[in-house]
């Protein structure tokens, strides 16, 4: 895709954007930029340096089975503040 100061106009009128004439050099030279890196990614065929990562790549998993937890009383008597179900948390965002 060629960046002209048609396309510039065109994105600003799309945008409700305007732009003097130093900001549309500066938005074609940006906007070429980044053309040309779309360009090198899509010119870029190989990925193989990231599927080789995932193979070596191990995770020891415990067993899935059923455990006794621990008694409600037992966690709950070592939190700063609790009711008789859960732990109390102090609000940290304000509404507003």
């Amino acid at each position: 895709m060629k960046i002209t100061e048609k396309t510039v106009d065109r994105i600003s009128i799309l945008a409700k954007l305007s732009f003097d004439v130093k900001e549309k050099d500066e938005l074609i030279i940006g906007l070429k930029g980044m053309m040309g890196f779309v360009t090198t990614l899509e010119n870029y065929d190989s990925v193989d340096e990231t599927i080789d990562l995932l193979p070596s790549f191990t995770c020891p998993l415990a067993d899935d089975k059923a455990a006794l937890s621990l008694k409600r009383e037992d966690v709950l008597s070592s939190a700063p503040l609790c009711d008789d179900t859960c732990f109390i948390v102090p609000k940290t965002v304000e509404e507003g």
